[in-house]
């Protein structure tokens, strides 16, 4: 009888091997996937955590591209409230503190909110790129990594549904009869956990047709700016 176990242990070891390899296999291959798919996500909100630590002054530029228009500002940023620039197609200093967004009257030289000069479509421009990501959190874990041209950075795309794009509030001002969505490209530099470019891009959802671009680009500014705006008497 000796002789017999022998052989069925044997033949279960010849089985049970190749089995617990596949199985080894398997359970490596599907935590690569799920830690490959939860990395642009992990980096995103490490990046973001990064940048608001340090809180440095950033130089920014703005470029929207519609149909028939163009936007450009230019300026400095600290953190997702503080904004101060100009608009260089309108000759219109800019200043952004919160939510309030004041502009340097172009006939008395004076600072007003841009509602009572009937500029406040620009508060929705100028809105933080930070501040959209920090309402889109919850989008990414479903964010990818995804090849761009000419470029080193790492490059995570978040896709914005029209439900997550009216909670944002965000290009509400274009009137449109279709569903709109949003791609929204964050570009990072992984080894300083740096951001410097996002693009917001819209789309009518009916036929994948591209309306507005957004384009904000990022740097640290060399240079703490040290001018001082009337609205609210605060240094950028």
């Amino acid at each position: 009888m000796q002789p017999v176990k022998r052989v069925y242990s044997v033949e279960w070891e010849k089985i049970l091997i190749p089995v617990l390899l596949i199985l080894l296999l398997v359970l490596a291959i599907y935590n690569m996937v799920i830690l490959e798919n939860s990395r642009p996500g992990k980096l995103l909100e490490k990046t973001l955590n990064s940048m608001e630590n340090e809180a440095v002054f950033l130089e920014v530029v703005i470029q929207e591209r519609g149909a028939g228009y163009k936007l450009d500002f230019q300026g400095n940023a600290l953190g997702k409230k503080l904004m101060y620039g100009e608009i260089s197609e309108y000759k219109l200093e800019v200043y952004k503190e919160s939510e309030d967004l004041f502009i340097k009257d172009l006939k008395d030289g004076e600072w007003k909110k841009a509602s009572d000069i009937g500029l406040e479509s620009l508060e929705r421009f100028l809105v933080s790129p930070f501040e959209l990501l920090d309402l889109w959190a919850y989008l990414f874990r479903d964010a990818s990594f995804i090849k761009y041209p000419d470029g080193t950075e790492k490059v995570i795309l978040i896709n914005v549904s029209p439900e997550d794009l009216h909670k944002a509030e965000l290009f509400q001002s274009y009137s449109h009869e279709n569903p709109l969505s949003l791609e929204c490209l964050v570009f990072i530099e992984e080894d300083s956990l740096f951001i410097n470019q996002i693009i917001l891009s819209l789309y009518d959802n009916s036929n994948f047709e591209h309306i507005i671009r957004r384009n904000f680009s990022f740097r640290p500014s060399p240079n703490i700016p040290t001018k001082t705006t009337p609205a609210s008497g605060l240094s950028l």
